[in-house]
């Protein structure tokens, strides 16, 4: 029953060595890439879309429309982009839907970092 058991230990750590063997070095290193500038060009300039459209949620919110409604004295923020007008009926969602804004462009903006430091025009 030993044997048989280093037998399979010996095969399993044969098996491991040799992936782990089949990965190169230069696999963690990283991975510089190119495209033709136009779509370089492209692919950054949807992620400044992406932050920008960010950017105009979070100053909707910040100048949003306040008003009490006259019929139920309900306190409303209005807030328009995307081509609509968005309602809040409180402060801390006015709150959140800007904490969510601002959280997205840093996402964009880390998103636009990585791109450009993984990425380059082809020469």
């Amino acid at each position: 029953m030993k044997r048989l058991i280093g037998k399979f230990l010996v095969v399993g750590l044969l098996s491991g060595g040799a992936m782990v063997v089949a990965a190169s070095p230069s696999s963690a290193a990283i991975d510089n890439r190119c495209m033709d500038e136009a779509n370089y060009n492209s692919q950054v300039q949807w992620y400044q879309d992406q932050w920008t459209a960010s950017y105009d949620v979070l100053e909707a919110w910040a100048n949003a429309y306040h008003y009490v409604n006259p019929l139920s004295g309900e306190e409303v923020w209005e807030a328009s982009y995307l081509g609509g007008t968005h309602t809040a009926y409180s402060q801390s969602d006015v709150n959140l839907n800007m904490n969510s804004a601002s959280t997205s462009m840093g996402q964009w903006d880390t998103a636009l970092s990585g791109f450009l430091d993984t990425w380059s025009v082809c020469p």
